[in-house]
């Protein structure tokens, strides 16, 4: 899980991009939170669709990150979110927990709350667990 947090803090990558920050994280459990900045705004006002969608995939995938194995590791099946009310607020806070991990897939929920903690969305998602014929699985810089 370590590696994995260290991932999450490196420059340059999509998460880092929309400002997206790993709060806390524990085995089968993440709490992520975006900066809402001018750039994720819709022409309503409101934050992207999209940029929340960001945010839960990679709470999820922060909370699958603390039951996988040395040598696994996971890529997005499918999800889905229901968007509950429009975010307007600065700060976007999701927290996504794993409801099932068995051999080879994985099912997550996730729930975003506005800067003021009401419910904004809920995601769910299937994750494919991955390993590679040795054991590593390769990951970018």
């Amino acid at each position: 899980m370590d590696a994995f947090k260290q991932r999450l803090t490196r420059p340059g990558h999509f998460h880092n991009h929309l400002g997206m920050r790993l709060v806390n994280v524990r085995k089968g459990w993440a709490r992520m939170e975006m900066a809402v900045t001018a750039e994720l705004i819709n022409i309503f006002g409101q934050v992207h669709g999209g940029a929340l969608f960001a945010l839960v995939d990679t709470a999820m995938g922060a909370a699958l990150a603390g039951l996988l194995e040395t040598g696994e590791g996971m890529t997005t099946v499918e999800a889905k979110i229901n968007y509950i009310r429009p975010v307007t607020e600065k700060i976007v806070v999701a927290e996504a927990a794993v409801l099932h991990r068995g051999r080879r897939t994985a099912v997550l929920e996730a729930r975003v709350m506005d800067g003021s903690g009401l419910a904004a969305a809920q995601a769910l998602g299937t994750y494919l667990v991955l390993e590679s014929a040795d054991g590593n699985v390769s990951t970018p810089a």
